[in-house]
């Protein structure tokens, strides 16, 4: 599987993307790496979702260099790769 890149202002987050569907964005807790979702994502991708999986800033291929780690950084992290990815917020898919 290639690994992706999304390139913010502060640095790079790796993330996978399978599938096709509604999008289902996988982050792990700290000190853990996307692979972690490697056995639950070949299911998820036969349901027909679109499954994303990312490094959080630092970890796996995630570039380490940012000036914060904070819980709203890494939010915004995931915001702007949904934003990447032109998908829809959950309230419009309800």
């Amino acid at each position: 599987m290639q690994t992706h890149y999304l390139k913010l202002a502060d640095g790079t987050i790796g993330f996978d993307d399978q599938g096709q569907g509604p999008l289902v964005l996988c982050m792990p807790a700290g000190g853990d790496l996307r692979s972690e979702y490697r056995y639950p994502t070949p299911q998820l991708v036969a349901a027909g979702y679109r499954v994303v999986a990312m490094d959080m800033r630092g970890q796996g291929e995630s570039s380490v260099d940012w000036p914060s780690y904070t819980d709203a950084a890494l939010g915004s992290d995931m915001l702007a790769l949904i934003k990447h990815l032109c998908a829809s917020s959950v309230s419009e898919r309800s």
